[in-house]
């Protein structure tokens, strides 16, 4: 997708940019905060953001009126000189400014959305299609197939837009329906390896166990907390979507809204990550099982494409490992 006046501007990666390099080009601001120097002169911090990572950014008091022409969120066009913070590369900026005040002036060039905001290589579309096929074609009980249909009916936009998480797996664009798809597939597959499931619980809590993120994350290109998703966190927020889709439901049996509320907010499986309840249910612990390996094979995949030299990639703060990146696919 292209924003375009003229031509879009040329774009140059940040994890490209070197110290001494001067931008004139737009970027994404996932944060901006006003700060004070130990002088205690006031200037702007942000973070800009573009596909290939983050950088951070510094408005002196000199232009610090710059701060009234864009807001945290915003795309903006860029001028500015990288230096060096530390070991990191900073931008100094001398002029900043979104990109709806650009086109009130005339100034607006043009820019490649997708080199500023990264998206799940899948078809969003195909995706949520197979997800309603699944409900149609796998869910039986007439009770957890109808609230699974209502919900991802009603958030069918914000359910193909969403990223997963904030910073650590499907973190862009598409990447919630994605991570439901393929843990909705896992559990599916393991269920034919073990028995004593009920099929169509199973199912309607893969497929809805993430749901909390729709109202957890307020801004999908810089996935942003609203007030309610930082105190809340998206597994409440994910019952209390399921309670107010449901009030009208006649359940086959009351137990079955308890036990799907129950893998929604033991999903985590442990209470250190956020869950208020450990999985206590089979159709539970296979979900948190297949939520917690998709999102680790994410993590995974996304690093050991980053490349570099060497058998081993560096050390992954997540996963707190290194990463071997040798494969057998050409061994026959």
């Amino acid at each position: 997708m292209r924003f375009k006046r003229k031509e879009a501007m040329a774009h140059r990666l940040i994890k490209d940019l070197k110290v001494g390099d001067t931008v004139d080009q737009y970027f994404l601001v996932k944060r901006k905060d006003l700060r004070k120097t130990r002088s205690y002169d006031e200037f702007i911090n942000v973070v800009l953001t573009d596909v290939s990572g983050d950088i951070r950014g510094k408005i002196w008091k000199e232009r610090i009126h710059l701060g009234t022409l864009f807001r945290q969120g915003d795309f903006v066009r860029v001028k500015a000189a990288v230096d060096q913070y530390g070991e990191y590369p900073q931008l100094i900026i001398e002029d900043i400014e979104n990109i709806n005040k650009l086109k009130e002036r005339g100034r607006f060039t043009g820019f490649e959305l997708s080199l500023l905001v990264p998206r799940t290589s899948y078809d969003v579309d195909e995706l949520y299609q197979r997800l309603m096929g699944i409900i149609e074609k796998e869910i039986d009980i007439k009770s957890l197939k109808y609230v699974t249909e209502r919900i991802l009916i009603k958030y069918k936009k914000e359910f193909k837009e969403c990223p997963a998480a904030r910073l650590y797996h499907h973190s862009y664009l598409g990447g919630l329906i994605e991570h439901t798809y393929f843990v909705t597939k896992g559990v599916m597959a393991l269920m034919d390896s073990y028995g004593g499931f009920n099929r169509s619980l199973a199912i309607c809590g893969a497929i809805l166990h993430d749901i909390g993120k729709l109202r957890e994350i307020q801004s999908p290109a810089i996935s942003l907390h609203t007030y309610e998703g930082e105190l809340l966190g998206h597994m409440l927020l994910g019952r209390d979507i399921l309670r107010e889709e449901s009030v009208d439901i006649d359940w086959e049996d009351e137990r079955l809204k308890f036990h799907l509320e129950h893998i929604i907010v033991s999903h985590h499986g442990e209470l250190e990550f956020g869950s208020p309840v450990m999985p206590k249910t089979r159709e539970a612990l296979l979900i948190h099982f297949c939520d917690n390996l998709d999102a680790h094979m994410n993590m995974f995949n996304n690093y050991l494409r980053l490349g570099g030299e060497g058998e081993f990639t560096e050390w992954h703060p997540v996963l707190k490992r290194t990463l071997c990146k040798s494969d057998f696919n050409d061994i026959e």
